[in-house]
C-alpha cells in the first residue's frame, strides 16, 4: 500500500492547487464555499479519498482572490498510512520536541517543486497528517 499511496501523493503534488476543480477530482470530494479567515480564502472538506486511503478535515488555503501560495491540509484516518523512513529516503526527519507535551515527529521533503510535510503518529509508524505548500 505504501507504493500506491506514495504514487497517489506524488500525483496529487502535480495538481495546480489554483485549479479547485482538478483537486476536487484528485481527492475525490468538494470543497465547502471559500471563506476570509485573517485573509486568507478558505475552502474545506470532511472527507476525501487519496489513492485508496481515506482522508478527513481537509482543507485548501490561498492568499486572497485564489493569489499567492496555496496550502493543502488533511488528515488520514486511521490507523494512516504505513510509515517506513527507508521509502522516504529524499525526506528530513524532525523528532518530537521533548519540551513540547503531545509533539509528534514529521519528516519533511520537497516533491514536484513543492515543499511536503508528513505528520506522523505517536509510534512514529503511521502518516496521519500532510501538509502540501507551493511555497
Amino acid at each position: 500500500m505504501n507504493n500506491e499511496f506514495r504514487a497517489a501523493l506524488e500525483s496529487l503534488s502535480k495538481i495546480r492547487f489554483g485549479d479547485l476543480s482538478g483537486v476536487q477530482t484528485a481527492l475525490a470530494t468538494t470543497f465547502s464555499d471559500a471563506e476570509n479567515v485573517h485573509g486568507l480564502i478558505v475552502r474545506k472538506s470532511d472527507r476525501g479519498v487519496l489513492g485508496r486511503t481515506g482522508l478527513r478535515d481537509i482543507e485548501l488555503r490561498a492568499g486572497a482572490e485564489n493569489s499567492g501560495a496555496h496550502f493543502l491540509l488533511f488528515s488520514l484516518e486511521a490507523p494512516g498510512a504505513p510509515f517506513r523512513g527507508s521509502e522516504w529516503s529524499e525526506a528530513m526527519p524532525h523528532p518530537p520536541d521533548p519540551d513540547a507535551r503531545g509533539s509528534k515527529g514529521y519528516w519533511t521533503m520537497q516533491m514536484n517543486g513543492r515543499n511536503v510535510v508528513l505528520g506522523l503518529d505517536e509510534g512514529e509508524t503511521h502518516i496521519v497528517q500532510i501538509s502540501i505548500s507551493d511555497r
